[in-house]
């Protein structure tokens, strides 16, 4: 049996001024696996993938406001066929999801808010999902060391004359003490339409960042003149 598998790609960056760009780029796959002989057990299989995004993005500064603006896409597309059978499948979906952030110097403050379209088709199974989220984050003290940050999701899945709504709420508070010392404490729900259960999750987390030693190299170098 001979397998083989080539893979490519290739991205795009291009920015037209400081407040519009675009970022996108492409990724294939393409497998073909043949029998030695037509004795073996082996069947002929070819599989394609092929992906595609785009993100034109928009950013307008106001002084102390900063507005950005995001339109990205992603489109998929798999086929596979198989000798030994005469079902072959094909499977795409592609992905909208506009949104819109806000930044507040001044209120050491940022919030945004997003939609999501998503549309995928494998063979006659076609399911499609709208979600609306909105999130803000608050930065607090002299130095920034307390923030605070919450965020929720809507969303409606569609399936073969069935629908399903979602709901998830997140939050969060973190504390950094003395440049090195990194608290934090999350908070996360979720549940469905059609589930007769809801998902809690907490946990608590510490990080420890380990000073450089070049600022203790330094540090004895002056005591030491």
């Amino acid at each position: 049996m001979t397998s083989t598998t080539n893979t490519f790609g290739t991205n795009l960056n291009y920015t037209f001024s400081e407040s519009f760009s675009i970022d996108g780029g492409y990724n294939g796959t393409l497998v073909e696996q043949d029998p030695s002989t037509k004795d073996t057990t082996f069947s002929s299989f070819g599989l394609d993938n092929h992906s595609f995004n785009l993100n034109p993005s928009y950013s307008i500064n106001m002084g102390k406001l900063d507005h950005r603006f995001s339109l990205p896409l992603d489109y998929f597309f798999s086929d596979m066929e198989n000798s030994n059978s005469e079902y072959n499948s094909q499977s795409l979906s592609y992905t909208f999801s506009p949104s819109y952030s806000l930044s507040i110097q001044d209120l050491d403050l940022s919030t945004g808010i997003n939609y999501s379209y998503s549309n995928s088709k494998a063979d006659a199974f076609v399911t499609t999902r709208h979600s609306v989220g909105v999130h803000v984050n608050k930065t607090f003290l002299e130095k920034k060391e307390l923030s605070v940050n919450i965020a929720t999701n809507f969303g409606i899945d569609s399936y073969n004359n069935n629908s399903n709504n979602s709901l998830s709420v997140s939050g969060g508070v973190s504390y950094r003490l003395l440049e090195q010392h990194h608290f934090s404490l999350n908070l996360t729900y979720s549940n469905g339409s059609q589930s007769s259960y809801y998902n809690f999750r907490s946990y608590l987390s510490y990080q420890w960042s380990i000073p450089p030693l070049s600022k203790f190299l330094f540090k004895n170098k002056k005591d030491v003149h």
